[in-house]
């Protein structure tokens, strides 16, 4: 997951995963990598970022959350 500079700070803190990296971009972001227990965490945790957070891999999870953002948007279109 790619997280921008003004969450970086709140991810690096916190420990996510027993395996996680963390690799600092040259912008201030980060890119942590991690192991979750289960699809719908990744999905929850992804989304709850906004656009702060990038999820990478795997891609049927970033179909999803595409999806969810599709539905997100017609409900609150109305």
């Amino acid at each position: 997951v790619d997280i921008v500079p003004k969450a970086a700070t709140y991810v690096r803190e916190r420990i996510w995963s027993k395996d996680q990296v963390i690799k600092e971009k040259k912008d201030g972001g980060i890119t942590l990598e991690f192991t979750a227990t289960s699809r719908p965490e990744v999905l929850a945790w992804v989304l709850s970022f906004g656009g702060e957070a990038t999820l990478r891999d795997p891609e049927d999870i970033r179909r999803e959350i595409l999806l969810r953002l599709s539905m997100m948007e017609t409900a609150h279109s109305n």
